[in-house]
């Protein structure tokens, strides 16, 4: 005997729903990724990451086509996790909002993580995609990290750098103007700059990472000069105000130290000097690494112990949770005609990269661990 259409039909939705039910049972990670830089593949201190199929591989590569942290942080997290239901999903099904092939949405998950963040969206895609990216997270009504108020807070450099100042945290005298304004408005900036006595000087949009928009002026900087960096600035669509400070000669001869926090906890630190002048085909220069003494390195402990304290002063004063993970970096020389060196808060980074590769620290054990913790918070 022959079984009708509607029949079939009605088969397939059941088995559908009785799937997603099942799925409905365990606790659902949905995990955000897509960047194109920090590649992790530390086989010594994850061994299991060997094993990464190569459909999850090709979701998120670094520069040099390896697999990036994030990915990694999301195979990790299926493999030492079993017992919870991770999904690996790019912007695209942020975007559509639709069911997955999971028979999940957005709403359907205990916990979303952005590893592909509102910021790669912003340069990838445009502000206008970055909006539609926190909106969509807003309306789903998911339990979502980083927070949409840290994002907001921690992209908008001119927010943290403000609300740092205003808190007796050492940070660089900033002027922070808009790109979509008149050629007199843009006029009076430069001259506001160079009244500061600045000599050389430098500049970068408000919201950007990887470098990405920075240039270093000189004090001979016409007005044609600057005006074509603010048209340019505004066509690259990713945000309207821009930021100036003074150009830091001595940041380059004193690593950055780039401290992570994981549950507003002190985990590691690593130093950085990045020569621009051996760029490669990446875009990026070679680096020098350098670690804390009691981390492997030479950084001193005394200075350690003093970015540490500023640190968590930090994470005190931002009013926002930051519990998923924060990276504080320090540039070094605030210039306040001090004999000692003074280092200050150069970035505050809400999903920064995570150098898997240059750490003993396993880093991203560490995260999958506290993904692993907020899902299981009592809400």
């Amino acid at each position: 005997m022959k079984t009708s259409k509607s029949k079939r039909i009605s088969k397939r939705v059941s088995r559908k729903v009785t799937k997603k039910k099942s799925i409905l049972k365990k606790k659902n990670i949905g995990i955000i990724v897509g960047i194109d830089a920090d590649d992790c593949i530390n086989y010594k201190l994850y061994p299991q990451l060997k094993d990464m199929p190569k459909n999850i591989k090709k979701l998120s590569l670094s520069y040099e086509g390896l697999p990036a942290s994030d990915v990694s942080i999301a195979y990790n997290l299926q493999k030492k996790y079993p017992k919870y239901k991770t999904s690996i999903l790019t912007i695209d099904d942020i975007f559509d909002n639709k069911e997955n092939e999971d028979g999940l949405r957005l709403k359907d998950y205990d916990l979303l993580i952005g590893l592909y963040e509102a910021t790669n969206v912003n340069l990838s895609q445009g502000n206008e995609a970055y909006k539609k990216y926190i909106n969509t997270i807003k309306n789903s009504g998911v339990n979502f990290y980083p927070r949409i108020d840290f994002i907001d807070f921690a992209s908008n450099k001119y927010k943290w750098i403000r609300h740092l100042k205003k808190h007796g945290i050492p940070v660089l005298d900033t002027i922070v103007f808009d790109n979509d304004k008149s050629i007199k408005y843009t006029n009076n900036i430069l001259k506001k700059i160079k009244n500061k006595g600045w000599d050389e000087f430098i500049t970068k949009p408000n919201m950007s990472a990887y470098s990405h928009g920075f240039k270093v002026w000189k004090p001979e900087t016409t007005e044609k000069q600057f005006q074509k960096y603010v048209d340019d600035n505004y066509r690259n669509d990713i945000g309207t105000k821009i930021l100036s400070q003074r150009y830091v000669k001595e940041f380059h001869n004193f690593f950055e130290i780039r401290t992570y926090w994981i549950n507003n906890k002190y985990k590691c630190s690593i130093g950085t000097i990045i020569h621009h002048e051996s760029k490669h085909h990446t875009g990026r220069g070679d680096i020098d690494y350098d670690y804390p003494k009691d981390e492997g390195g030479e950084i001193e402990t005394a200075l350690m112990n003093k970015l540490k304290a500023i640190g968590k002063k930090i994470l005190k004063i931002i009013p926002f949770d930051t519990s998923l993970i924060v990276r504080i970096d320090f540039g070094c020389c605030i210039d306040n005609r001090k004999n000692c060196r003074e280092y200050f808060v150069n970035e505050i980074e809400y999903m920064p990269n995570l150098f898997c590769n240059e750490f003993k620290f396993p880093i991203i054990d560490e995260m999958s661990k506290n993904i692993v913790r907020l899902l299981n918070l009592k809400k």
